[in-house]
């Protein structure tokens, strides 16, 4: 970073001191790269003069929390480092709990940014996909071909042809925090450092679509930035009962989170289940939904947090019962529709099952809003394939393969049938 942007952003006495890790205010300091920002300050060997300036460096950055911001992308990236740097060193609870804060506060202004600016596609990139939300369930039936072709160019489409989301996902891959994992997040709507998405779309939808989180220091940063900090209160799992179960009370017990948050695990009830029609059925795993409910605590305040696991849906594959995946639609269309808040949905990796329900809950709102203006049902059209591109151009590979895609047309196709029963 050139001498004099950072001397701008940061003033002179704290420029000098990311560009050289001293105390010392020398009139001429280098120009250094700004990755070694954060390493500097932690070369300052006094505890508590090197949390003073780091505070003041979290406050600087803040000060660009707003994509408006010229130096937004810049001071996001610098407080990222800062993040990665303090967990190589003992920092105190008080600066943990700063950099907590900011990274909310870069999260919400690229929230709000993405709700004031985000429209559901206008139905001009794949116009062969449009047709009534009452011939859904015929499309799937009999138009197998055309179904299994417009996935094709979903995919091709977010991963080749359009230049903006080609160069998100270069950017995403080049600024990638966790060498070792894929992140399917675009930078611009990121949740913390995690592999999550915050997916807005207006009117539509509100969704935080992530991977399952691994180890112990990522459970943590899951709960309180894509749970506690978007107060999300409704979280799907759709996976395998094998995989880490987040939420279990053996993974909650004695897990501090920052700014003073606790999660405990309530109680948990089985509220809906399949038997297979055969023992050979989905690998001989009956689909389960198990309702969990958690409490996140801070002092006196409370929040219900409400989890629903989709328990045995096969990695890669649709899910083994529709109904149950329609059942979770219904439940998440609800909240949505009552609170306007996010819904959270993570599987393993957060893009092929997470995608399933995600683009059956957006078909479903999109027959609600159309409703509400005044529609009758028989009028109302639909898109999946220009929903499924909406999604995709706020997360990487959402919904995995054309098996999959093809249930959601499928599932919405239901809905709309269950809504015509009704007398709609």
């Amino acid at each position: 970073m050139k001498i004099q942007t950072r001397n701008n952003l940061f003033h002179h006495g704290l420029g000098n001191i990311l560009a050289t890790g001293k105390l010392k205010n020398n009139k001429h300091t280098p120009e250094v790269r700004r990755d070694e920002f954060a390493p500097n300050l932690y070369k300052i060997k006094d505890k508590k003069q090197r949390d003073d300036l780091i505070l003041k460096y979290i406050h600087r950055l803040t000060k660009h929390a707003t994509p408006k911001d010229a130096r937004f992308s810049d001071c996001k990236s610098l407080l990222r480092k800062l993040r990665k740097e303090s967990k190589h060193h003992k920092t105190s609870s008080k600066v943990q709990k700063a950099i907590a804060r900011a990274d909310i506060a870069f999260s919400s202004a690229v929230s709000k940014k993405a709700a004031s600016s985000s429209k559901a596609s206008v139905y001009g990139r794949y116009p062969e996909g449009t047709c009534s939300v009452l011939s859904l369930t015929d499309y799937a039936k009999h138009k197998t071909g055309l179904i299994e072709k417009l996935f094709q160019r979903c995919k091709a489409d977010s991963t080749k042809n359009d230049p903006v989301l080609v160069g998100k996902t270069v950017e995403g891959k080049e600024n990638r925090i966790n060498k070792e994992a894929s992140s399917f997040a675009y930078l611009d709507n990121r949740v913390a450092d995690l592999n999550a998405s915050h997916v807005k779309i207006k009117n539509k939808v509100n969704f935080i679509l992530a991977a399952q989180p691994k180890e112990k220091e990522e459970l943590r940063d899951h709960l309180y930035n894509a749970i506690i900090g978007k107060e999300c209160s409704l979280w799907f799992t759709v996976n395998e009962s094998k995989n880490k179960r987040f939420w279990a009370k053996d993974q909650l017990k004695g897990l501090k989170l920052p700014d003073g948050w606790a999660i405990k695990h309530v109680e948990e009830e089985t509220v809906g289940e399949r038997p297979l029609e055969s023992e050979e059925d989905n690998k001989g795993k009956k689909p389960v939904l198990i309702k969990t409910t958690l409490i996140a605590t801070r002092g006196k305040t409370e929040r219900k947090i409400t989890h629903y696991h989709f328990d045995n849906w096969l990695d890669s594959q649709p899910a083994p019962c529709e109904e149950l995946l329609l059942k979770c639609a219904i439940i998440a269309n609800k909240y949505i529709e009552e609170t306007g808040k996010p819904v959270g949905i993570n599987c393993r990796a957060g893009i092929g099952r997470t995608g399933v329900l995600a683009n059956t809950i957006y078909g479903i709102r999109h027959i609600q809003e159309e409703l509400k203006s005044g529609k009758q049902l028989k009028d109302i059209t639909i898109n999946l394939a220009e929903l499924n591109y909406d999604l995709r151009k706020q997360r990487q590979g959402i919904v995995g393969n054309e098996a999959q895609f093809a249930q959601v047309w499928r599932v919405v196709g239901a809905y709309a049938n269950m809504l015509q029963q009704k007398g709609h």
